[in-house]
């Protein structure tokens, strides 16, 4: 094939890496794959440099060093899409579940949002600088099914707030309205409570009211004192950025929202609270697949497979997806620490048992699920899997119900002797 080869970059964290479907896939292999390995009679090359978990500082890292190697002119486009991970450094003390007092001050979090904004832009400006095109992504994320991880409770108010809260709770499933007014009152005594939010916007949705569910699910992201996932600000960011330097924009926010109904982003879309099925990392292939076409002056972006064909493609069959369920039921597993987890705890719980049905003899899949099980309180289904797995292969079994994760959540729940929890009835 004639020339250089044409680079397509991914820069981030964990949804450019290809989270779930990680490394068999990634949006950068959907592109390819559409594209049918070239450009313009150039070779495709994807060089996936994002990472799991990482934050804004490591997007300029790599930023750097791909700005220092060299590109022939219109041979190298970059996509950077970060901002889900500026917030991980803040850890609640011990107390009660996802809620307690604030993490950091008005001062310290438009801090955070300020950093992210130069490291991006210092990413972007060095990659354009070495010829590379960058293409800015805001980030979707789950704001209808996806609770917030930490509510900042007013000391003074803590307990007229929690009772109120719990009230609303108890009411939500007979008496919606009954519910909205009680939240409703919950946020007249603290205006920023994300989880009163988060309640009061499902509450909306349920009874079609769509501005208002919108708004109240936005407020408890933003308001989320350790978010997890992009807020207002940090999309924010991305846009005006784009806007102030003429930096390619591709707006997966509004792309998965035009996408969703009622355009609130929810569970269809997204395994957890930010990574998408694998239809969403085919829309923005789509859509990156555009700004290639723009950016090398080819007619038209080839159309994007179909879910089947990329899953053909990429090796993407019951096994594997028994796999990504357990991987999955093992993320809301792990991060039920909210204030109101049976959400979280309750699609981890669906995931493992799908995992399960496709993968019956994992030993994994079964210790993971009975341990959700026995933080649920249901002990005796948690001590029937923790036996089955024990009778596929009582080595391993142990080895993971010793593990520090298991200990802690067996511990925190009394039970220091695993085999006596296993084998004595």
């Amino acid at each position: 094939m004639a020339g250089p080869d044409f680079t397509l970059y991914l820069l981030g964290s964990s949804v450019p890496w290809g989270f779930p479907y990680a490394p068999a896939c990634d949006i950068g292999t959907i592109v390819a794959q559409a594209w049918s390995g070239a450009v313009r009679d150039k070779t495709l090359v994807v060089r996936n440099e994002a990472k799991y978990g990482a934050q804004s500082t490591y997007v300029v890292e790599r930023a750097r060093s791909i700005a220092q190697r060299q590109h022939t002119p219109r041979s190298a486009l970059a996509l950077v899409y970060s901002g889900n991970n500026e917030f991980l450094q803040l850890v609640p003390g011990r107390g009660k579940r996802g809620r307690g007092p604030t993490l950091a001050g008005p001062d310290e979090t438009q801090a955070v949002a300020a950093a992210h904004r130069r490291n991006l832009e210092a990413a972007v400006l060095d990659l354009r600088r070495a010829g590379v095109e960058p293409v800015l992504s805001t980030l979707p994320t789950n704001l209808r099914d996806w609770p917030p991880s930490y509510t900042v409770l007013a000391d003074d108010r803590a307990e007229q707030i929690e009772r109120l809260y719990g009230e609303a709770i108890d009411v939500s499933g007979h008496c919606g309205e009954e519910a909205v007014r009680l939240l409703s009152e919950v946020l007249t005594l603290a205006p920023d409570c994300a989880q009163a939010h988060f309640r009061l916007g499902r509450l909306h949705l349920a009874a079609g009211r769509r501005d208002a569910a919108r708004r109240h699910l936005v407020a408890a992201n933003d308001f989320d004192g350790r978010p997890i996932r992009a807020t207002s600000a940090i999309n924010g960011n991305i846009r005006d950025l784009a806007a102030l330097h003429g930096i390619r924009l591709l707006d997966a926010e509004a792309v998965f929202e035009d996408a969703a109904p009622d355009g609130i982003c929810g569970n269809e879309q997204f395994w957890d609270d930010c990574h998408p099925k694998l239809e969403g990392y085919i829309l923005m292939a789509e859509r990156l697949g555009t700004h290639i076409a723009d950016f090398t002056g080819t007619k038209a972006a080839p159309a994007v497979p179909s879910r089947e064909a990329v899953e053909r493609a990429h090796g993407i069959d019951r096994s594997f997806m028994a796999d990504v369920h357990g991987r999955m039921g093992l993320y809301c597993y792990k991060h039920s620490g909210c204030w109101d987890d049976e959400i979280t705890l309750g699609l981890g719980e669906d995931y493992l048992r799908r995992a399960l049905e496709m993968a019956p003899g994992s030993i994994e899949v079964h210790v993971a699920l009975a341990l959700l099980l026995a933080w649920r309180g249901n002990d005796a289904a948690a001590r029937s899997l923790a036996r089955a797995a024990h009778a596929l292969d009582a080595t391993r079994t142990l080895w993971l119900l010793h593990g520090p994760e298991a200990r802690n959540t067996l511990g925190a729940l009394g039970i220091t002797d695993v085999e006596s929890w296993i084998l004595n009835d």
